[in-house]
């Protein structure tokens, strides 16, 4: 659980979008859902909330797989909404 945990954040941070994303947090023109997803608080974000959700999801597609089918991608989604709400406070 711990590997799983610290794979997806290490994804997640070096994300190509990582820049874009911080500067978009700290514009508070995207939020962090508690779905493990973020959303465009701003109509200027679309664009980037569809890229950083695409990769996310891909991110956690490759995870269920990893482990095998062990945790769905439901559950991955739910552990990264909580541990991204926890963080971007």
């Amino acid at each position: 659980m711990k590997y799983l945990l610290t794979f997806l954040f290490l994804v997640l941070s070096f994300s190509v979008g990582a820049l874009e994303l911080d500067e978009a947090r700290s514009k508070k023109m995207v939020a962090e859902t508690g779905d493990g997803y973020i959303k465009a608080v701003d109509p200027k974000a679309k664009d980037l909330e569809a890229k950083i959700n695409g990769e996310r999801k891909k991110a956690y597609e490759d995870i269920v797989k990893q482990n095998g089918g062990k945790l769905s991608i439901k559950q991955i989604e739910e552990q990264a909404g909580k541990k991204l709400l926890e963080k971007y406070k």
